[in-house]
């Protein structure tokens, strides 16, 4: 059986094909799948912990949390066709494990 194309273009729109429980599953044998996850959802986490902790630190929290994630994919429930919600479960733990040293500067204020 020939493995389905990640994504298709109809017209303008770009169409999923394949569902991020289905690339994670893929991913236990073949790594390098996971990296669409990666694609798909980088962007969307870092903008969450980036209002959190401002983006230097969302930066160093976001590849993190991709890194636990890539670690605990066995774990993830198949049932949910988008990874979105366990990402920022991920993210939010390691907010709350304290991996924010820096709280975020609050930049209407002023540090004289």
């Amino acid at each position: 059986m020939a493995p389905r194309p990640m994504n298709q273009r109809e017209g303008d729109v770009l169409v999923i094909t394949v569902t991020d429980a289905e690339l994670v599953a893929g991913s236990l044998e073949q790594p390098a799948r996971f990296g669409e996850v990666f694609h798909r959802h980088f962007a969307v986490v870092f903008g969450y912990l980036r209002r959190r902790v401002g983006p230097d630190l969302a930066a160093d929290l976001a590849s993190e949390t991709f890194v636990v994630a890539f670690r605990r994919r066995s774990a993830y429930d198949g049932r949910y066709p988008d990874a979105r919600a366990w990402l920022f479960g991920i993210a939010t733990n390691l907010l709350r494990q304290g991996r924010c040293v820096h709280p975020r500067r609050d930049p209407r204020r002023a540090d004289l």
